[in-house]
């Protein structure tokens, strides 16, 4: 279902892969090919975060190649042509991840630990080096832009309490000083201590002119919801309205007895205001997405809050107006792993498990309607592009090379 210049883009993705591993040393210089060692692994260049532009001609991607001998990866950002395949290097500071087209295909923004703390750039394409947008106290965990092009949104951990960098700075300092005080449950997130701080979200503009501004002041919520085994958190968790004048975003509030933590979905204005909750209940409800006219926000939903973990996930939809809910995969009996609205927003793309296998599916955005696979195999992930580039490409799916054994 890919368009051809997408499914160039999918190739080049793996063919860039590919190269990687040749260079590692499994091909030697006398061209005999030896089994894949420890060695070959270590030194394996890792393909990551691969990024379409918005005409479909480009690809940005992160490759980061282990450091032996510092124990360590070098990241850079690389843009590969999806009509002839060939890479190229548009970063060399070793610290550089995460890139994100503008929505007009000119700029990329990006995160950097260029100097010190994971930070927001902008890279302006054929235009000389990239420049700071952000030189926050604490590190940038995920950054999107909004489709207008002229403000980044952008998470980062914080002081809740704190209302200025002084503040917030002061706050980290005296974090790990001294004897840990606990007073409730839980004393631990993940891997790492309870300790007070919040990833919160943030509006910059793109230029840098401006100071972010804390689009959840004083919230005791983590923005995005984090996972609860390892603590890391999802871009897509966020999502920006079409006319760029609001966010919807996934929070962890709640907490079940065995420490699990429950999300929920809330509105806020980028000029400010106090965010809106749109889901309740204990369970999880995550990964929003606005329809390409913004009347509607599809989410996953896990309602059964005793088994988090195992209820099957369903594809809500909710009236940005009246608030009402319903589920669009009542009598679908597969988790919903992943989708993405398709054009003008009349049908989604979904991800299911499919016994051994994770066909793609497409749901009519009508009642009643029930998801049809249109690709077998094990597919990827789909992702939300834009609004105002859904006209001009369809949901994204990348397969596997392979089925998976049975």
């Amino acid at each position: 279902m890919t368009t051809p210049i997408r499914t160039r883009a999918i190739q080049t993705a793996f063919l860039v892969f590919s190269f990687g591993c040749i260079s590692a040393g499994v091909i030697n210089a006398a061209g005999d090919v030896h089994l894949i060692d420890i060695d070959d692994l270590l030194h394996i260049p890792r393909v990551a975060d691969v990024q379409l532009s918005p005409d479909g001609r480009s690809i940005a991607y992160t490759l980061a190649t282990p450091n032996v001998d510092t124990n360590e990866s070098e990241s850079n950002l690389w843009i590969a042509d999806t009509a002839a395949g060939e890479p190229k290097q548009i970063t060399h500071t070793g610290k550089d991840r995460a890139a994100r087209w503008s929505p007009d295909g000119q700029r990329l923004a990006f995160l950097s630990r260029r100097e010190g703390r994971s930070q927001v750039y902008v890279l302006t394409l054929g235009a000389g080096e990239a420049r700071a947008v952000t030189r926050f106290t604490s590190d940038v965990e995920t950054v999107r832009w909004t489709p207008d092009g002229r403000t980044l949104i952008f998470s980062a951990v914080v002081d809740p309490e704190c209302a200025d960098d002084g503040c917030r700075k002061a706050s980290i300092d005296r974090r790990g000083k001294g004897v840990r005080v606990y007073e409730h449950w839980p004393v631990r997130l993940a891997m790492s201590w309870a300790d007070g701080m919040r990833s919160h979200v943030f509006a910059v503009r793109a230029d840098g002119s401006a100071a972010p501004r804390d689009l959840t002041p004083g919230r005791e919520f983590d923005v995005p919801a984090r996972q609860s085994i390892d603590g890391s958190v999802d871009g897509n968790e966020i999502a920006v309205s079409p006319d760029s004048k609001e966010i919807c975003f996934a929070a962890n509030v709640g907490l079940e007895p065995s420490g699990q933590k429950f999300s929920h979905l809330f509105r806020v204005s980028l000029e400010g205001g106090a965010p809106k909750q749109m889901t309740s209940g204990d369970g999880n409800n995550r990964t929003p997405q606005y329809s390409p006219d913004g009347k509607i926000i599809a989410y996953r939903a896990q309602p059964n809050g005793q088994n988090i973990g195992g209820d099957r996930a369903r594809l809500m939809f909710q009236d940005v107006t009246s608030g009402k809910a319903s589920d669009r995969t009542a009598t679908f009996d597969r988790s919903v792993s992943s989708f993405a609205w398709a054009e003008q927003g009349k049908s989604i793309y979904l991800i299911a498990e499919n016994e051994s296998e994770s066909p793609l599916y497409l749901l009519t955005v009508t009642d009643g309607a029930t998801p049809k696979v249109i690709a077998d195999g094990f597919i990827g992930v789909c992702r939300q592009r834009h609004p105002d580039e859904q006209s001009r490409s369809r949901a994204r799916a990348s397969r596997h090379p392979q089925k998976p054994s049975s």
